[in-house]
Protein backbone atom coordinates (compact mmCIF):
# COMPACT_ATOMS: atom_id res chain seq x y z
CA UNK A 1 0.00 0.00 0.00
CA UNK A 2 1.23 3.42 -1.15
CA UNK A 3 1.70 6.23 1.43
CA UNK A 4 -1.15 8.41 -0.31
CA UNK A 5 -3.30 5.14 -0.39
CA UNK A 6 -2.44 4.39 3.70
CA UNK A 7 -3.18 8.06 4.67
CA UNK A 8 -6.67 7.77 2.25
CA UNK A 9 -7.66 4.63 4.28
CA UNK A 10 -6.37 6.35 7.82
CA UNK A 11 -8.64 9.21 6.98
CA UNK A 12 -11.82 6.62 6.03
CA UNK A 13 -12.03 6.05 9.68
CA UNK A 14 -11.62 10.00 10.99
CA UNK A 15 -14.99 11.14 12.24
CA UNK A 16 -16.88 13.94 10.99
CA UNK A 17 -17.03 17.23 12.26
CA UNK A 18 -20.62 19.32 12.93
CA UNK A 19 -20.24 22.75 13.51
CA UNK A 20 -23.47 24.22 14.85
CA UNK A 21 -26.16 22.24 16.81
CA UNK A 22 -29.31 23.96 15.64
CA UNK A 23 -32.06 22.17 13.45
CA UNK A 24 -29.65 21.99 10.26
CA UNK A 25 -25.93 20.80 12.49
CA UNK A 26 -28.70 18.39 14.54
CA UNK A 27 -29.86 16.76 11.40
CA UNK A 28 -26.65 16.28 9.89
CA UNK A 29 -25.14 15.11 13.51
CA UNK A 30 -28.25 12.51 13.58
CA UNK A 31 -28.37 11.60 10.13
CA UNK A 32 -24.48 10.42 10.07
CA UNK A 33 -25.23 8.65 13.48
CA UNK A 34 -27.90 6.62 11.98
CA UNK A 35 -25.49 5.41 9.08
CA UNK A 36 -22.95 4.32 11.52
CA UNK A 37 -21.14 7.04 10.85
CA UNK A 38 -18.76 8.91 13.80
CA UNK A 39 -19.68 12.12 14.46
CA UNK A 40 -18.61 15.32 16.81
CA UNK A 41 -20.85 17.89 17.32
CA UNK A 42 -19.69 21.35 18.73
CA UNK A 43 -21.57 24.18 19.14
CA UNK A 44 -20.22 27.90 21.17
CA UNK A 45 -23.39 28.44 22.39
CA UNK A 46 -24.05 27.89 26.32
CA UNK A 47 -26.88 25.50 25.56
CA UNK A 48 -30.02 25.13 22.87
CA UNK A 49 -31.55 28.43 21.98
CA UNK A 50 -34.77 29.11 24.04
CA UNK A 51 -36.42 31.26 21.13
CA UNK A 52 -36.91 31.29 17.50
CA UNK A 53 -37.96 33.01 14.18
CA UNK A 54 -39.00 29.91 12.88
CA UNK A 55 -42.52 28.39 13.08
CA UNK A 56 -43.37 26.39 9.92
CA UNK A 57 -42.60 22.82 9.27
CA UNK A 58 -43.85 21.91 6.18
CA UNK A 59 -44.39 18.72 4.70
CA UNK A 60 -41.15 17.69 3.27
CA UNK A 61 -39.38 18.38 6.09
CA UNK A 62 -41.93 16.29 8.99
CA UNK A 63 -41.06 13.53 6.41
CA UNK A 64 -37.67 13.73 6.60
CA UNK A 65 -37.26 14.41 10.24
CA UNK A 66 -39.99 11.24 10.79
CA UNK A 67 -37.03 9.09 9.19
CA UNK A 68 -34.89 10.07 12.26
CA UNK A 69 -37.58 8.72 14.32
CA UNK A 70 -38.86 12.78 15.07
CA UNK A 71 -42.62 13.38 14.52
CA UNK A 72 -43.54 17.24 14.58
CA UNK A 73 -47.35 15.92 14.48
CA UNK A 74 -47.48 15.15 17.54
CA UNK A 75 -50.42 18.07 19.50
CA UNK A 76 -47.86 17.97 22.17
CA UNK A 77 -45.72 20.18 20.18
CA UNK A 78 -47.86 21.71 17.90
CA UNK A 79 -50.86 22.28 15.48
CA UNK A 80 -51.50 21.82 11.47
CA UNK A 81 -52.21 25.18 9.93
CA UNK A 82 -55.21 24.97 8.09
CA UNK A 83 -54.59 27.78 5.66
CA UNK A 84 -53.33 31.66 4.43
CA UNK A 85 -55.62 34.25 4.65
CA UNK A 86 -54.42 37.81 3.01
CA UNK A 87 -56.31 40.90 3.32
CA UNK A 88 -55.50 44.81 1.68
CA UNK A 89 -56.64 47.85 3.47
CA UNK A 90 -58.85 45.40 5.83
CA UNK A 91 -60.31 43.33 2.23
CA UNK A 92 -60.05 39.87 2.04
CA UNK A 93 -58.05 39.62 -1.20
CA UNK A 94 -56.83 35.75 -0.88
CA UNK A 95 -57.75 32.83 0.69
CA UNK A 96 -56.00 29.71 0.79
CA UNK A 97 -56.79 26.10 2.31
CA UNK A 98 -54.11 23.93 2.83
CA UNK A 99 -54.73 20.16 1.85
CA UNK A 100 -53.43 17.25 3.62
CA UNK A 101 -50.43 17.14 1.56
CA UNK A 102 -48.97 20.83 1.68
CA UNK A 103 -50.33 21.57 5.16
CA UNK A 104 -47.58 22.97 7.52
CA UNK A 105 -47.42 21.98 11.22
CA UNK A 106 -46.99 24.85 13.29
CA UNK A 107 -43.96 24.22 15.51
CA UNK A 108 -41.16 26.09 17.66
CA UNK A 109 -38.17 25.82 16.62
CA UNK A 110 -36.84 24.51 20.50
CA UNK A 111 -39.45 22.00 20.11
CA UNK A 112 -37.82 20.76 17.05
CA UNK A 113 -34.37 21.19 18.34
CA UNK A 114 -35.32 19.59 21.65
CA UNK A 115 -36.59 16.57 19.40
CA UNK A 116 -33.94 16.42 17.22
CA UNK A 117 -30.99 16.62 20.09
CA UNK A 118 -33.31 13.11 22.11
CA UNK A 119 -32.85 11.62 18.58
CA UNK A 120 -29.36 12.25 17.99
CA UNK A 121 -28.98 10.79 22.43
CA UNK A 122 -30.56 8.15 21.43
CA UNK A 123 -28.10 6.82 18.75
CA UNK A 124 -25.41 7.73 21.26
CA UNK A 125 -24.62 10.92 20.31
CA UNK A 126 -24.37 14.31 22.15
CA UNK A 127 -23.49 18.02 21.57
CA UNK A 128 -20.60 19.83 23.03
CA UNK A 129 -21.85 22.99 23.87
CA UNK A 130 -19.56 25.75 24.70
CA UNK A 131 -17.27 25.03 21.94
CA UNK A 132 -15.72 26.74 19.29
CA UNK A 133 -14.25 26.29 15.95
CA UNK A 134 -11.20 28.75 15.92
CA UNK A 135 -9.12 26.91 12.98
CA UNK A 136 -9.02 24.74 10.02
CA UNK A 137 -6.50 23.36 7.91
CA UNK A 138 -7.03 20.62 5.03
CA UNK A 139 -5.01 18.40 3.21
CA UNK A 140 -6.43 15.78 0.58
CA UNK A 141 -7.32 13.12 2.72
CA UNK A 142 -8.24 15.13 6.44
CA UNK A 143 -9.15 18.35 7.76
CA UNK A 144 -6.88 19.39 11.16
CA UNK A 145 -9.47 21.92 13.52
CA UNK A 146 -8.43 23.76 16.17
CA UNK A 147 -11.35 23.78 19.08
CA UNK A 148 -11.53 25.89 21.67
CA UNK A 149 -13.67 24.21 25.00
CA UNK A 150 -15.70 25.81 27.93
CA UNK A 151 -12.48 25.70 30.06
CA UNK A 152 -10.72 27.78 27.24
CA UNK A 153 -8.23 25.33 26.97
CA UNK A 154 -7.62 24.22 23.11
CA UNK A 155 -7.22 21.03 21.12
CA UNK A 156 -6.31 20.26 17.80
CA UNK A 157 -8.26 17.09 16.27
CA UNK A 158 -8.36 15.78 12.91
CA UNK A 159 -11.79 14.75 11.10
CA UNK A 160 -12.56 13.25 7.51
CA UNK A 161 -15.13 16.31 6.63
CA UNK A 162 -16.50 19.37 8.19
CA UNK A 163 -20.49 20.37 8.16
CA UNK A 164 -20.29 24.23 8.20
CA UNK A 165 -24.04 24.78 9.92
CA UNK A 166 -23.15 27.38 12.24
CA UNK A 167 -25.10 30.05 10.98
CA UNK A 168 -25.59 33.41 9.27
CA UNK A 169 -22.55 34.85 10.97
CA UNK A 170 -20.60 30.85 10.09
CA UNK A 171 -17.04 30.92 11.58
CA UNK A 172 -16.55 28.20 9.41
CA UNK A 173 -17.78 30.41 6.62
CA UNK A 174 -15.02 32.85 7.51
CA UNK A 175 -12.17 30.79 8.34
CA UNK A 176 -12.37 29.48 4.93
CA UNK A 177 -12.28 33.20 3.71
CA UNK A 178 -15.77 32.45 1.28
CA UNK A 179 -17.56 35.43 0.56
CA UNK A 180 -21.29 36.22 1.86
CA UNK A 181 -22.71 38.69 -0.73
CA UNK A 182 -26.28 39.86 -1.17
CA UNK A 183 -28.32 42.48 -0.22
CA UNK A 184 -30.23 44.02 2.82
CA UNK A 185 -34.03 44.94 2.60
CA UNK A 186 -34.07 48.54 3.19
CA UNK A 187 -36.75 48.31 6.55
CA UNK A 188 -36.51 46.18 9.64
CA UNK A 189 -39.09 43.82 10.99
CA UNK A 190 -40.25 42.92 14.22
CA UNK A 191 -41.94 39.70 15.52
CA UNK A 192 -43.00 39.40 19.04
CA UNK A 193 -45.15 36.28 20.85
CA UNK A 194 -48.12 37.74 22.71
CA UNK A 195 -51.89 36.36 23.52
CA UNK A 196 -54.21 38.45 22.01
CA UNK A 197 -57.52 39.37 23.40
CA UNK A 198 -60.96 41.06 21.98
CA UNK A 199 -64.44 40.99 21.58
CA UNK A 200 -64.38 41.14 18.19
CA UNK A 201 -61.71 38.77 17.48
CA UNK A 202 -62.04 36.51 14.33
CA UNK A 203 -58.80 35.03 14.04
CA UNK A 204 -58.62 31.12 13.83
CA UNK A 205 -55.74 30.18 15.74
CA UNK A 206 -54.87 27.55 12.87
CA UNK A 207 -54.62 30.19 10.44
CA UNK A 208 -52.05 32.55 9.12
CA UNK A 209 -53.43 35.87 8.73
CA UNK A 210 -51.49 39.07 7.04
CA UNK A 211 -52.61 42.63 6.58
CA UNK A 212 -51.15 44.57 3.86
CA UNK A 213 -52.08 48.26 3.92
CA UNK A 214 -50.36 51.33 3.50
CA UNK A 215 -48.89 51.73 6.69
CA UNK A 216 -47.13 48.02 5.95
CA UNK A 217 -47.49 44.49 6.30
CA UNK A 218 -48.94 42.52 9.38
CA UNK A 219 -48.72 39.25 9.94
CA UNK A 220 -50.73 37.37 12.72
CA UNK A 221 -49.52 33.21 13.12
CA UNK A 222 -51.61 31.27 15.10
CA UNK A 223 -48.83 29.37 17.66
CA UNK A 224 -49.09 26.31 20.18
CA UNK A 225 -50.28 27.20 23.47
CA UNK A 226 -52.83 29.87 22.62
CA UNK A 227 -50.30 32.64 21.46
CA UNK A 228 -49.86 34.49 18.48
CA UNK A 229 -46.71 35.51 16.47
CA UNK A 230 -47.06 38.97 15.24
CA UNK A 231 -44.86 39.61 12.93
CA UNK A 232 -44.70 43.40 11.08
CA UNK A 233 -42.40 45.60 9.24
CA UNK A 234 -40.62 48.11 11.68
CA UNK A 235 -41.66 51.91 11.39
CA UNK A 236 -39.38 54.80 10.91
CA UNK A 237 -36.82 55.08 13.47
CA UNK A 238 -37.21 52.91 15.42
CA UNK A 239 -34.34 51.35 17.41
CA UNK A 240 -33.25 47.16 17.04
CA UNK A 241 -31.73 47.41 20.74
CA UNK A 242 -34.25 48.99 22.63
CA UNK A 243 -37.48 47.22 21.01
CA UNK A 244 -36.02 43.89 21.87
CA UNK A 245 -34.49 44.80 25.84
CA UNK A 246 -37.95 46.95 26.91
CA UNK A 247 -40.61 44.42 26.78
CA UNK A 248 -43.09 47.17 27.95
CA UNK A 249 -42.53 49.53 25.42
CA UNK A 250 -42.06 46.80 22.95
CA UNK A 251 -45.50 45.44 23.90
CA UNK A 252 -46.87 49.23 23.54
CA UNK A 253 -45.33 49.46 19.82
CA UNK A 254 -46.73 46.14 19.09
CA UNK A 255 -50.38 47.71 20.15
CA UNK A 256 -50.06 50.55 18.20
CA UNK A 257 -49.16 49.02 15.05
CA UNK A 258 -51.93 46.14 15.75
CA UNK A 259 -54.38 48.88 16.08
CA UNK A 260 -53.12 50.89 13.10
CA UNK A 261 -52.62 47.90 10.52
CA UNK A 262 -54.84 44.64 11.97
CA UNK A 263 -58.03 44.04 11.50
CA UNK A 264 -59.41 46.09 14.68
CA UNK A 265 -60.54 45.25 18.30
CA UNK A 266 -57.30 43.15 19.21
CA UNK A 267 -55.18 43.57 22.56
CA UNK A 268 -51.74 42.19 22.95
CA UNK A 269 -50.66 40.98 26.36
CA UNK A 270 -47.94 38.75 27.88
CA UNK A 271 -45.43 39.35 25.47
CA UNK A 272 -42.49 36.66 26.18
CA UNK A 273 -40.22 37.27 23.04
CA UNK A 274 -39.90 40.57 21.42
CA UNK A 275 -37.17 41.20 18.72
CA UNK A 276 -36.06 43.72 15.81
CA UNK A 277 -33.88 42.52 12.95
CA UNK A 278 -33.00 43.54 9.76
CA UNK A 279 -33.76 41.03 6.78
CA UNK A 280 -30.87 39.79 4.11
CA UNK A 281 -30.90 38.09 0.94
CA UNK A 282 -27.43 36.64 1.02
CA UNK A 283 -25.52 33.69 -0.49
CA UNK A 284 -22.38 32.08 0.04
CA UNK A 285 -19.96 32.11 -2.65
CA UNK A 286 -19.21 28.28 -2.58
CA UNK A 287 -20.88 25.92 -0.40
CA UNK A 288 -17.98 23.72 -0.81
CA UNK A 289 -14.10 24.16 -0.32
CA UNK A 290 -12.44 20.40 -0.19
CA UNK A 291 -13.88 18.38 2.75
CA UNK A 292 -15.54 21.36 4.01
CA UNK A 293 -19.27 21.89 3.41
CA UNK A 294 -21.47 24.24 4.69
CA UNK A 295 -25.44 24.02 4.97
CA UNK A 296 -28.49 26.33 5.89
CA UNK A 297 -27.82 29.91 7.11
CA UNK A 298 -23.81 29.41 7.18
CA UNK A 299 -24.44 28.86 3.10
CA UNK A 300 -27.87 31.10 2.70
CA UNK A 301 -30.02 33.78 4.13
CA UNK A 302 -33.31 35.00 2.49
CA UNK A 303 -36.57 36.94 3.44
CA UNK A 304 -39.11 35.27 6.20
CA UNK A 305 -41.96 34.99 3.77
CA UNK A 306 -42.71 32.11 3.08
CA UNK A 307 -41.56 29.97 6.27
CA UNK A 308 -38.86 28.27 4.64
CA UNK A 309 -35.36 29.26 6.46
CA UNK A 310 -35.51 25.80 8.93
CA UNK A 311 -36.67 24.02 5.77
CA UNK A 312 -34.33 24.54 3.47
CA UNK A 313 -31.48 24.52 6.06
CA UNK A 314 -32.60 20.59 6.89
CA UNK A 315 -32.97 20.23 2.94
CA UNK A 316 -29.05 20.64 2.77
CA UNK A 317 -28.40 18.67 5.49
CA UNK A 318 -30.36 15.82 4.73
CA UNK A 319 -28.88 16.31 1.06
CA UNK A 320 -25.41 16.42 2.35
CA UNK A 321 -25.43 13.42 5.04
CA UNK A 322 -26.42 10.33 2.95
CA UNK A 323 -23.70 11.50 0.57
CA UNK A 324 -21.16 11.67 3.20
CA UNK A 325 -22.01 8.62 4.32
CA UNK A 326 -21.68 6.66 1.34
CA UNK A 327 -18.19 8.47 0.44
CA UNK A 328 -16.86 7.47 4.36
CA UNK A 329 -17.96 4.11 4.36
CA UNK A 330 -16.49 3.53 0.64
CA UNK A 331 -19.55 2.79 -0.79
CA UNK A 332 -19.65 5.72 -3.64
CA UNK A 333 -16.80 7.56 -5.20
CA UNK A 334 -16.28 10.76 -4.06
CA UNK A 335 -17.36 12.68 -6.93
CA UNK A 336 -21.17 12.02 -5.85
CA UNK A 337 -20.09 14.74 -2.98
CA UNK A 338 -19.81 17.32 -5.92
CA UNK A 339 -23.40 16.86 -6.57
CA UNK A 340 -24.03 18.78 -3.44
CA UNK A 341 -23.74 22.53 -4.35
CA UNK A 342 -25.04 22.57 -7.75
CA UNK A 343 -28.53 20.50 -6.14
CA UNK A 344 -28.89 22.22 -3.52
CA UNK A 345 -28.11 26.05 -5.05
CA UNK A 346 -30.78 25.42 -7.71
CA UNK A 347 -33.08 24.36 -4.61
CA UNK A 348 -32.14 27.64 -2.26
CA UNK A 349 -32.78 29.68 -5.78
CA UNK A 350 -36.19 28.88 -5.75
CA UNK A 351 -37.20 29.26 -2.73
CA UNK A 352 -34.86 32.33 -2.53
CA UNK A 353 -37.18 34.04 -5.37
CA UNK A 354 -40.28 32.96 -4.45
CA UNK A 355 -39.78 34.96 -0.88
CA UNK A 356 -38.00 37.89 -2.69
CA UNK A 357 -41.13 38.14 -4.56
CA UNK A 358 -43.44 37.85 -1.78
CA UNK A 359 -41.53 40.64 0.40
CA UNK A 360 -41.54 43.06 -2.60
CA UNK A 361 -45.22 42.68 -2.84
CA UNK A 362 -45.74 43.28 0.86
CA UNK A 363 -43.04 46.17 0.45
CA UNK A 364 -44.97 47.73 -2.33
CA UNK A 365 -45.82 51.60 -2.56
CA UNK A 366 -47.14 52.40 -5.78
CA UNK A 367 -50.98 52.23 -5.74
CA UNK A 368 -50.83 51.20 -9.45
CA UNK A 369 -48.85 47.84 -8.86
CA UNK A 370 -50.86 47.30 -5.14
CA UNK A 371 -54.41 47.20 -7.72
CA UNK A 372 -52.57 44.66 -9.91
CA UNK A 373 -51.31 42.49 -6.87
CA UNK A 374 -54.55 42.36 -5.31
CA UNK A 375 -56.67 41.72 -8.87
CA UNK A 376 -53.80 38.80 -9.16
CA UNK A 377 -54.28 37.22 -5.51
CA UNK A 378 -58.28 37.60 -6.29
CA UNK A 379 -58.07 35.67 -9.24
CA UNK A 380 -55.86 32.98 -7.89
CA UNK A 381 -58.18 32.44 -4.53
CA UNK A 382 -61.18 32.32 -7.21
CA UNK A 383 -59.83 29.31 -9.09
CA UNK A 384 -56.99 27.88 -6.49
CA UNK A 385 -54.36 27.90 -8.64
CA UNK A 386 -51.77 28.26 -6.14
CA UNK A 387 -52.74 24.35 -5.09
CA UNK A 388 -50.91 23.81 -8.61
CA UNK A 389 -47.69 25.40 -8.26
CA UNK A 390 -46.86 27.40 -5.32
CA UNK A 391 -48.61 25.52 -2.41
CA UNK A 392 -46.54 22.00 -3.37
CA UNK A 393 -43.34 24.44 -3.69
CA UNK A 394 -44.17 25.75 -0.29
CA UNK A 395 -44.36 22.38 0.76
CA UNK A 396 -40.92 21.44 -0.27
CA UNK A 397 -42.32 18.74 -2.83
CA UNK A 398 -41.73 20.77 -6.39
CA UNK A 399 -37.73 20.78 -5.58
CA UNK A 400 -36.10 19.71 -8.96
CA UNK A 401 -32.93 18.56 -9.01
CA UNK A 402 -30.01 18.98 -12.05
CA UNK A 403 -30.02 15.67 -13.87
CA UNK A 404 -27.66 14.15 -16.72
CA UNK A 405 -30.64 11.24 -17.00
CA UNK A 406 -33.17 11.14 -19.85
CA UNK A 407 -35.80 8.86 -20.02
CA UNK A 408 -35.80 6.43 -22.70
CA UNK A 409 -39.56 5.69 -22.68
CA UNK A 410 -42.11 8.52 -24.51
CA UNK A 411 -44.60 8.15 -21.61
CA UNK A 412 -45.61 10.15 -19.39
CA UNK A 413 -44.37 8.98 -15.68
CA UNK A 414 -45.16 10.00 -12.08
CA UNK A 415 -41.15 9.17 -11.74
CA UNK A 416 -39.22 12.01 -12.94
CA UNK A 417 -35.18 12.28 -13.01
CA UNK A 418 -34.48 14.97 -10.01
CA UNK A 419 -37.82 15.02 -8.61
CA UNK A 420 -38.87 13.23 -5.19
CA UNK A 421 -40.50 9.54 -5.83
CA UNK A 422 -44.14 9.90 -5.32
CA UNK A 423 -45.71 9.40 -2.10
CA UNK A 424 -48.51 7.68 -3.12
CA UNK A 425 -49.84 4.55 -0.80
CA UNK A 426 -48.15 0.78 -1.34
CA UNK A 427 -48.90 -1.99 0.38
CA UNK A 428 -46.21 -3.72 2.14
CA UNK A 429 -46.85 -6.57 4.17
CA UNK A 430 -50.80 -5.93 3.92
CA UNK A 431 -50.57 -2.33 5.60
CA UNK A 432 -50.65 1.12 3.30
CA UNK A 433 -47.46 2.98 3.46
CA UNK A 434 -46.67 5.97 1.52
CA UNK A 435 -44.01 4.83 -0.84
CA UNK A 436 -41.53 6.95 -0.21
CA UNK A 437 -41.50 6.13 3.48
CA UNK A 438 -41.42 2.52 2.17
CA UNK A 439 -38.43 2.73 0.82
CA UNK A 440 -34.65 1.87 2.64
CA UNK A 441 -33.43 5.56 3.40
CA UNK A 442 -29.74 3.93 3.59
CA UNK A 443 -29.63 2.37 0.15
CA UNK A 444 -30.67 3.59 -3.28
CA UNK A 445 -33.81 1.50 -4.56
CA UNK A 446 -34.28 -0.40 -8.08
CA UNK A 447 -37.74 -0.10 -7.76
CA UNK A 448 -39.74 -2.50 -10.58
CA UNK A 449 -42.74 -1.01 -11.66
CA UNK A 450 -44.06 -3.75 -13.58
CA UNK A 451 -47.31 -3.81 -15.52
CA UNK A 452 -48.11 -7.49 -16.00
CA UNK A 453 -45.76 -9.22 -18.56
CA UNK A 454 -43.12 -11.64 -17.47
CA UNK A 455 -39.67 -10.19 -16.32
CA UNK A 456 -37.22 -10.45 -19.51
CA UNK A 457 -33.75 -11.59 -19.44
CA UNK A 458 -32.19 -7.66 -19.09
CA UNK A 459 -33.97 -7.11 -16.11
CA UNK A 460 -32.59 -10.47 -14.79
CA UNK A 461 -29.10 -9.83 -15.68
CA UNK A 462 -29.28 -6.40 -14.02
CA UNK A 463 -31.29 -7.64 -10.63
CA UNK A 464 -28.51 -10.80 -10.22
CA UNK A 465 -25.79 -8.05 -10.64
CA UNK A 466 -27.30 -5.60 -8.08
CA UNK A 467 -27.45 -9.01 -5.56
CA UNK A 468 -24.09 -10.14 -6.56
CA UNK A 469 -22.29 -7.05 -6.37
CA UNK A 470 -24.14 -4.13 -5.01
CA UNK A 471 -26.32 -5.24 -2.19
CA UNK A 472 -25.36 -3.42 0.23
CA UNK A 473 -25.69 0.16 -1.51
CA UNK A 474 -28.74 -1.15 -3.40
CA UNK A 475 -32.03 -2.54 -2.49
CA UNK A 476 -34.82 -4.02 -5.36
CA UNK A 477 -38.13 -3.68 -4.86
CA UNK A 478 -40.90 -4.50 -7.05
CA UNK A 479 -44.22 -2.82 -7.36
CA UNK A 480 -46.95 -5.13 -8.55
CA UNK A 481 -50.85 -4.36 -8.46
CA UNK A 482 -50.17 -1.72 -5.81
CA UNK A 483 -48.21 -3.88 -3.61
CA UNK A 484 -44.38 -2.75 -2.84
CA UNK A 485 -42.85 -6.78 -2.90
CA UNK A 486 -38.61 -7.15 -2.07
CA UNK A 487 -36.61 -8.35 -4.19
CA UNK A 488 -37.57 -9.13 -8.63
CA UNK A 489 -41.03 -10.73 -8.08
CA UNK A 490 -42.20 -12.73 -10.59
CA UNK A 491 -45.59 -14.03 -8.97
CA UNK A 492 -49.11 -13.27 -10.68
CA UNK A 493 -47.28 -13.35 -13.70
CA UNK A 494 -49.39 -13.59 -16.90
CA UNK A 495 -48.94 -12.47 -20.87
CA UNK A 496 -49.20 -9.68 -22.14
CA UNK A 497 -49.32 -6.00 -20.29
CA UNK A 498 -46.34 -3.52 -20.97
CA UNK A 499 -42.95 -4.09 -20.25
CA UNK A 500 -41.38 -3.13 -16.84
CA UNK A 501 -40.54 0.77 -16.04
CA UNK A 502 -37.25 0.80 -13.80
CA UNK A 503 -36.12 3.00 -11.41
CA UNK A 504 -33.21 4.23 -9.89
CA UNK A 505 -34.16 5.75 -6.39
CA UNK A 506 -31.43 7.92 -4.32
CA UNK A 507 -31.51 7.58 -0.72
CA UNK A 508 -33.22 10.76 -0.24
CA UNK A 509 -36.18 9.41 -2.29
CA UNK A 510 -34.98 11.77 -4.99
CA UNK A 511 -35.46 9.96 -8.91
CA UNK A 512 -32.09 9.47 -9.72
CA UNK A 513 -33.29 8.00 -13.15
CA UNK A 514 -35.92 6.10 -15.03
CA UNK A 515 -35.63 3.36 -17.93
CA UNK A 516 -38.19 1.31 -19.59
CA UNK A 517 -37.11 -2.58 -19.15
CA UNK A 518 -35.24 -3.12 -22.21
CA UNK A 519 -32.96 -0.27 -21.72
CA UNK A 520 -31.86 -2.03 -18.22
CA UNK A 521 -28.04 -1.45 -19.41
CA UNK A 522 -28.16 1.86 -18.70
CA UNK A 523 -29.52 2.03 -15.17
CA UNK A 524 -26.18 -0.95 -15.21
CA UNK A 525 -23.63 1.56 -16.35
CA UNK A 526 -25.11 4.48 -13.83
CA UNK A 527 -24.58 1.74 -11.20
CA UNK A 528 -21.20 1.09 -11.90
CA UNK A 529 -20.15 5.35 -12.36
CA UNK A 530 -21.26 5.74 -8.78
CA UNK A 531 -20.42 2.07 -7.09
CA UNK A 532 -17.22 1.23 -8.40
CA UNK A 533 -14.52 3.08 -6.33
CA UNK A 534 -11.55 4.80 -7.92
CA UNK A 535 -9.18 1.77 -8.23
CA UNK A 536 -12.18 -0.10 -10.38
CA UNK A 537 -13.54 -2.80 -7.36
CA UNK A 538 -16.91 -2.97 -6.81
CA UNK A 539 -18.47 -2.54 -3.10
CA UNK A 540 -18.05 -5.56 -0.85
CA UNK A 541 -20.80 -7.59 -1.26
CA UNK A 542 -22.85 -7.40 1.81
CA UNK A 543 -20.78 -4.89 3.68
CA UNK A 544 -22.90 -2.16 5.06
CA UNK A 545 -22.99 1.37 3.04
CA UNK A 546 -25.66 2.69 5.81
CA UNK A 547 -27.89 1.59 8.42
Amino acid sequence: MTGQSESAAAASELPVLVVGAGPVGLTAAAELLRANIPVRCVDAAEGPYQHSRSLAAWPRLLEILRGLGVDLRDPALGHPCGGLRYFSANRPVLSLDFRAHTRPMIVGQPAIERALLAALTNRGGSVRWRTRLVGLEQSEHRVRARLSGPDGGTECAEFAYVVGADGAGSTVRKLLGIPFDGVTYPIDFLLADVRLHGENRVLDADKAYYFVSDHGILALIGMPHGRFRVFTSAPPGLGRAEFGADPDGALAVVQRLLDERGPGGLTATEPVWCSAFAVHARHAGRMRAGRVFLAGDAAHVHSPAGGQGLNTGVGDAHNLAWKLAMVWRGGAAPALLDTYEPERRAAVAAVVRDADLQTKAWLLRNRGLRVARDLAARAVSAIRLADIGYLPRLAGLRVRYPTDARPRDARRSPYRPGALAPAWPVLVDGTAVPLREALDPGRFTLLIDRRGRVPGPALRELADRVAAEWSSAVDVRTLYDGELRSGLSEQDDRRGGRLATLVLIRPDHYVLDRVAERHAHVLRKRLETLLYRENGRPVEPGRPVLR
